[in-house]
């Protein structure tokens, strides 16, 4: 037990630019971004971008950090947009399975409705699905897009070790 604390804090030191430079990418902070400038937002982007150059080497500090905020002060109403239409998704299945009075159609309602009232809580995993569901990774946030693929690639790796 203590030896798989002890590799954690290691790990977690030893990454600690990466972490730091990744924190930036979390759309809870998305709100917070407004409040800085291009050059603060940047220099939180330095490391990550260094890493992200061996698989882009286009990829600049500046490209990335134009994305982030673009992409931040656009993402309440893309999210907003997005919960809309998972709903109205979910509501076109409920109208198709309404026609049965089996029990298995009710169960399957029961959990459309539930899922209806779970919305976006500003999670990396929903920004990841917006931009890559409206096809925004390969023009507009293609910098972004390869981040936010790094980041979760780190977080699995590193829980793996």
């Amino acid at each position: 037990m203590f030896g798989h604390v002890y590799s954690l804090k290691q790990r977690f030191s030893e990454h600690r630019k990466l972490f730091k430079s990744m924190l930036i990418l979390e759309p809870s902070g998305f709100k917070d971004i407004k409040n800085y400038d291009h050059l603060q937002i940047s220099k939180h982007l330095i490391y990550l971008v260094d890493i992200l150059k061996k698989f882009d080497e286009d990829i600049t500090v500046g490209t990335l950090a134009d994305e982030l905020i673009d992409f931040a002060g656009k993402w309440p109403r893309i999210k907003h947009i997005n919960n809309i239409n998972n709903q109205d998704a979910n509501e076109r299945e409920v109208n198709i399975n309404i026609e049965s009075d089996s029990e298995e159609d009710e169960d399957l309602i029961k959990k459309i409705e539930i899922k209806n009232k779970i919305a976006c809580q500003d999670c990396i995993v929903c920004c990841y699905n917006v931009l890559k569901t409206y096809n925004l990774h390969t023009m507009a946030y293609s910098s972004l897009f390869i981040g936010l693929q790094i980041y979760f690639n780190i977080i699995v790796y590193t829980s793996k070790m």
